[in-house]
């Protein structure tokens, strides 16, 4: 059985585990609004692969204890 070929990952993805890693993204259970700015020639626009540098902005965040 040949083993499985991982796809390649969108870039902003990767972003955002980047982000979530260094701590600039919450890690924190709740809601969190994200704004994910792509190039004009970025595969997203072609339903294809995230292949630009997108900017990526934390516009919404509410930690789940405030939720109650």
């Amino acid at each position: 059985m040949k083993p499985r070929k991982t796809l390649p990952q969108h870039n902003y993805l990767r972003k955002l585990r980047y982000l979530m890693r260094t701590g600039t993204m919450p890690r924190t259970v709740g809601l969190h609004q994200v704004q994910v700015d792509h190039d004009a020639w970025c595969g997203h626009w072609q339903q294809r692969r995230c292949n630009c540098d997108p900017h990526v902005t934390l516009k919404f965040s509410l930690p789940a204890a405030a939720q109650n």
